[in-house]
């Protein structure tokens, strides 16, 4: 993004570009997975200009619509179908449209540290809780990302992402691991082999299988997991995961 603005104008939620235009842009920080601009009233022919490695959502009541990414674009119904077709703009009649913005980091990774406790009713079916553990992932999808942690029960409100966005997300995908990471885990240690039960699996076997379980999931979210490592379980010491004590 480096020189492609001067710098912030009087006008809430508007920047400037070279030769002194506003134009609505991005202004979090550059570590945020998802910045909710502003402003959610927006004029035709305002520029919208989005940085490398983030894309710009339109999103409203709950759906993302027509998404942006990296250029300079001036705002015309041509480019906001997917809006137009909701809202029905009225050709020549509207000089404005309502709409929440979101400018979704595509690019860089989020690192996480995640648990999934244990409770009295998971002690015989998943033996090696609590299981805790590392994720590391980036947004694949923004659009659908954007709707299913709005939609979801413990969904993030606007006025969330806009004060803590970045923290409010990590804690969502803690959720969605505990979740389903409590469902694939029983399904891991119901799966009987040659010896039986499977509570000495290592964590580095274990970490192979929850993956494949997850994977699914986080598609679904519209995430990838670049890394999905356990790091311990009730069974294992912190950092060891090494599958010779399973072997000998």
């Amino acid at each position: 993004m480096s020189g492609m603005f001067k710098g912030s104008t009087e006008l809430p939620g508007k920047l400037t570009v070279e030769g002194g235009e506003a134009c609505i842009g991005f202004e979090g920080k550059e570590d945020e997975p998802v910045w909710k601009h502003p402003l959610e009233e927006f004029a035709f022919d305002e520029v919208l200009v989005v940085p490398e490695g983030r894309e710009a959502v339109f999103f409203r009541h709950g759906k993302a619509y027509d998404i942006f990414s990296r250029g300079e674009y001036t705002l015309k119904k041509a480019y906001l179908p997917k809006l137009d077709k909701s809202l029905f703009f009225s050709s020549g009649k509207d000089s404005t449209f309502s709409a929440e913005l979101y400018f979704v980091n595509i690019a860089d990774k989020t690192v996480l540290e995640w648990e999934v406790p244990e409770t009295d009713s998971d002690m015989e079916a998943v033996p090696a809780l609590p299981v805790r553990g590392r994720l590391i992932f980036r947004i694949k999808d923004s659009g659908l990302f954007l709707e299913r942690i709005r939609k979801a029960k413990s969904g993030i409100k606007p006025e969330e992402l806009a004060a803590e966005g970045s923290r409010r997300i990590r804690d969502f995908i803690r959720s969605v691991i505990r979740t389903y990471g409590r469902n694939a885990l029983r399904e891991i240690y119901a799966e009987e082999t040659g010896e039986g039960c499977r509570a000495d699996l290592c964590l580095k076997d274990l970490s192979g299988e929850l993956t494949k379980k997850l994977a699914p999931v986080f598609h679904d979210f519209g995430i990838k997991a670049e890394e999905l490592a356990v790091t311990e379980t009730a069974f294992s010491e912190v950092g060891d995961s090494s599958c010779e004590k399973a072997e000998e």
